[in-house]
């Protein structure tokens, strides 16, 4: 994991976002050791724009979305996803 979440980020992050929902499907067609997910965060954010993070700890990302277009993989490093503003969307293999 690239590192805990501090508590000064907590507390800036829980006063700019309010998550509306969490959506995970799993994919258990894998092997014995890992599988498939997506996992679909939807949040308003009071300062749009905003910088802030998504965690993930994932072996993989197939893709990144924020707000229906496509992100880097490259922003895939360490346990902390991209600086995120709105909506975002993750497919990745554990």
């Amino acid at each position: 994991m690239a590192g805990n979440l501090s508590r000064n980020e907590a507390t800036a992050r829980a006063a700019a976002l309010r998550v509306t929902s969490y959506e995970v499907e799993l994919d258990l067609h894998g092997s014995e050791t890992s599988f498939g997910s997506t996992a679909t965060v939807r949040f308003d954010c009071t300062s749009p724009g905003m910088n802030t993070f998504i965690d993930l700890s994932a072996l993989a990302v197939r893709e990144l979305t924020l707000n229906g277009a496509p992100l880097p993989l490259s922003a895939f490093a360490g346990d902390r996803r991209p600086r995120v503003g709105a909506a975002a969307n993750a497919r990745h293999h554990d």
